[in-house]
């Protein structure tokens, strides 16, 4: 297994240093945004410190990077509470029901279909897996330039949901502004996380060392976890 993550971690390093940016979702603009978590049966919300809100930055970014409005698996990372305590949260597309929200699946709206992390969380001692559902609004074509041209206009706002036991539910709400921030940030939920709130399961090393090998591919500042 060790040989497998080293052979994981040095396949993103080179992917990275070939693209002078990350070996996935290379490219994408940092916005600001804000978060709210207010169910408190929640195990996500109670890992969170009960209901509450806090500023957030958002990273939008395409999966393999295809031009246009091309379709492509589009992201979101999430770093909630980004001067303290703060944890990130990756979400790709993924299908709009049934069976397909488990399934990562490309779009050519960023407004189209949910977003997941795919992978559980361990939140309070129970398992979830987290979402963020769109707005239903005017279609925003898979393009950065596009995003940014429809953010100049107001918000974009996603339901922000948790699965247990095989349920949706509607725990918050995160948006989206228009305020772009400079510079760039790494986001990895495997370093910037909570006590009762990280990612666990069987592909969580093989997803860890990937973003390793990809941050030292473009020559990234490491991440570290913000000082509590």
């Amino acid at each position: 297994m060790s040989r497998a993550m080293d052979a994981v971690e040095s396949a993103f390093e080179l992917l990275a240093r070939a693209r002078s940016a990350r070996g996935f979702h290379p490219s994408g603009d940092i916005f600001e945004a804000s978060a709210r978590w207010d169910d408190p049966a929640s195990p996500t919300v109670r890992a969170l410190g009960g209901p509450g809100s806090a500023d957030a930055v958002v990273r939008v970014s395409k999966g393999i990077g295809t031009p246009g409005g091309l379709p492509d698996l589009l992201g979101i990372a999430i770093r909630i509470r980004p001067d303290h305590d703060s944890i990130d949260l990756l979400l790709t597309t993924v299908g709009r029901s049934g069976w397909r929200r488990n399934v990562l699946s490309p779009t050519t709206r960023w407004n189209r279909t949910a977003y997941s992390t795919l992978l559980p969380y361990r939140a309070s001692g129970e398992r979830v897996v987290l979402a963020l559902r769109p707005d239903v609004g005017a279609a925003t074509p898979a393009s950065v330039a596009a995003l940014d041209a429809a953010l100049a206009s107001g918000p974009l706002g996603f339901a922000l949901e948790e699965r247990r036991e095989g349920a949706w539910n509607v725990i918050g709400r995160v948006e989206i502004f228009g305020r772009r921030r400079t510079g760039d940030i790494s986001f990895d939920p495997y370093l910037v996380n909570l006590p009762d709130l990280a990612p666990v399961g069987f592909l969580a090393e093989l997803r860890e060392r990937a973003y390793i090998g990809s941050r030292r591919g473009r020559h990234a500042e490491p991440v570290g976890p913000p000082a509590r």
